[in-house]
């Protein structure tokens, strides 16, 4: 792996988008510079044998030298969430969801760094969002914005998937997982 320069070097590696507490993935994407050229199978295997068995490398590609970091690539993030069904009934969920993309503007309350409380509106954040259910579960998948670019002209705040969830209902106990992320054209990044 290779190092920064400097009195305190640190590996060159990037993590990509982080994840809130308490939400899982199912794919998370880590870039990192190496000094010598190893083939993807060689790295992923290292990597694999030192990782904890619960910890996979799945997939390992070589990216071009100049090439833009994960947390630039990544607009888009797809999520899944479960509930037991004894707290809601999927035709409930679905009536919220359709109430959720019929507005055209749905606000939360953030602050920022000086402390001083803002009204934002999240409703271009939110890409895409339905419900399935099984024998015990309710399944809702959804795309929300996950980073901004700054070379970008855009205006669609980024949206937690906690938040989006704890705004549309709240006080259930949602098991959220994040399962890809994916670029401004919502493909796949991995």
């Amino acid at each position: 792996m290779a190092y920064s320069l400097g009195f305190n070097p640190s590996p060159k590696l990037s993590l990509g988008v982080a994840l809130p507490l308490f939400v899982r993935s199912k794919g998370e994407i880590m870039d990192i510079e190496l000094y010598e050229d190893i083939s993807p199978d060689d790295l992923m295997k290292k990597l694999n044998d030192s990782l904890h068995a619960d910890c996979r490398i799945l997939q390992a590609k070589k990216m071009p030298d100049k090439h833009e970091a994960i947390e630039i690539e990544a607009r888009w993030a797809s999520y899944s969430a479960t509930l037991p069904k004894k707290y809601l009934k999927k035709n409930e969920i679905d009536d919220i969801i359709k109430s959720v993309l019929e507005k055209n503007e749905i606000f939360i309350e953030r602050t920022n760094k000086k402390g001083l409380k803002k009204q934002i509106n999240i409703r271009k954040s939110i890409e895409s969002v339905n419900a399935e259910e099984t024998n015990d579960m309710i399944i809702m998948k959804f795309v929300l914005k996950a980073t901004n670019s700054n070379s970008e002209n855009e205006n669609i705040p980024i949206l937690r998937a906690d938040d989006f969830i704890n705004l549309i209902f709240p006080n259930m106990p949602w098991d959220i997982t994040r399962l890809e992320l994916l670029d401004a054209d919502k493909t796949s990044l991995l």
